[in-house]
C-alpha cells in the first residue's frame, strides 16, 4: 500500500494549507488517482467514492469554482469522500480518506482535511452526490510550497494544531478516567501514539479507549456544541468522521506491527461505562 513504514508517514503528515502553483506531477498524480478508485467500501463495509479532481499540465480549469474561503493557497487538487448512508458511513469514510492522505504523503505531497471551509455546494455538484449519499469532507492536494505563509502559521497556531491531548486524557485502563501507563499498554504503546497524531476537525480530538482485558475499547466524546453548530451549517457529524480517522492510525500501525485484531461492535455487556462519553467501537485480537 505504502512505499515507507506507515510510522514514518503519520509522523510526517501535517496540515499543509500553502502550495506551489503547480499541478501535481503526473506520476504521483496517476498513482493517487488510481489509489483512490480502489477504495470503494470503508473497513465496515459502507459503500463509498473518493473523487479526485486535479488540475493538469495544460488546464487548471477542473478546480474552477472550488473554493476555501482563502484557506488553502494554489491546491493543485482535491479529494471529495462521498460515502452511502449508514450507521458507520461516517466512520468509514473518514478512513478511506485518511488512507488517501498517507498515501499523498508518501508521493511527497500535501495535504490538509477540510470539513467545512470550503464551499460545500460546489463541490457536491462537481462529484455529482447522489440522493443516497452525504459529502463527508475534502482533502486539498497539491505540491507544497517552499515557504510556510504567515497564514498557514496563523491557522496552525488558532486551532492548536501542533500540540495533542495527554495520553492520560485519552487512554485508560480497566474502567474509563483511570489513566493507561506506557508500560501497561505493552506493544500497544506505539499503536496508541500513533492514533494519538490523527488529525481532527478544529483538532479536537473527540477519541478516548479504554482497554478492558485483552480488548480496547473506542468512545466518542463529544465536544459541547459542535454537532448542534455542524448542523445548524449544513455539515454531517464531524466528530465521527473523526473516529475513523484515529482507527486508521490505529489499525495500519498494529499491523505495521505485527498485532492481530480488527475493529468491530461488541455487546453492551463487555463495553465498561463511560459517563460523558459514546460507544463506537473495539479492537479485538
Amino acid at each position: 500500500m505504502f512505499s515507507r513504514p506507515v510510522t514514518e508517514l503519520i509522523q510526517a503528515r501535517y496540515s499543509c494549507r500553502s502550495y506551489r502553483p503547480v499541478p501535481v506531477p503526473e506520476e504521483a498524480r496517476s498513482a493517487l488517482d488510481l489509489f483512490l478508485r480502489e477504495q470503494t467500501h470503508g473497513p465496515f463495509g459502507t459503500p463509498l467514492r473518493l473523487v479526485f479532481l486535479a488540475a493538469t499540465q495544460s488546464s487548471s480549469a477542473g478546480l474552477r469554482g472550488l473554493g476555501t474561503y482563502g484557506i488553502i493557497r494554489h491546491p493543485a487538487g482535491f479529494v471529495i469522500g462521498l460515502v452511502h448512508n449508514g450507521p458507520v458511513a461516517l466512520e468509514d469514510v473518514g478512513h478511506a480518506l485518511e488512507l488517501s492522505v498517507l498515501r499523498a504523503t508518501d508521493l511527497d505531497l500535501g495535504t490538509c482535511w477540510l470539513g467545512g471551509t470550503f464551499q460545500r455546494s460546489n463541490f457536491a455538484a462537481r462529484a455529482a452526490v447522489r440522493q443516497d449519499e452525504t459529502l463527508a469532507a475534502v482533502i486539498a492536494v497539491g505540491v507544497i510550497a517552499d515557504n510556510v505563509s504567515w497564514v498557514d502559521r496563523a491557522l496552525r497556531l488558532g486551532a492548536g494544531s501542533i500540540s495533542r491531548l495527554a495520553w492520560q486524557r485519552l487512554y485508560f485502563d480497566g474502567r474509563y478516567g483511570v489513566p493507561l501507563s506506557r508500560e501497561a499498554a505493552g506493544g500497544y504503546a506505539q499503536v496508541l501514539d500513533m492514533a494519538r497524531l490523527a488529525p481532527s476537525a478544529s483538532n479536537k480530538q473527540p477519541w478516548r479507549v479504554v482497554r478492558s482485558g485483552g480488548d480496547w475499547h473506542l468512545y466518542l466524546r463529544r465536544t459541547p456544541g459542535y454537532r448542534e453548530r455542524s448542523a445548524l451549517l449544513g455539515l454531517p457529524d464531524l466528530q465521527r468522521v473523526d473516529i475513523g480517522i484515529f482507527t486508521c492510525h490505529w489499525e495500519l500501525t498494529a499491523r505495521q506491527l505485527g498485532l492481530r485484531g480488527r475493529w468491530e461492535t461488541v455487546s453492551a455487556d463487555r463495553v465498561p461505562e463511560a459517563a460523558g462519553a459514546e460507544y463506537r467501537l473495539s479492537w479485538v485480537g
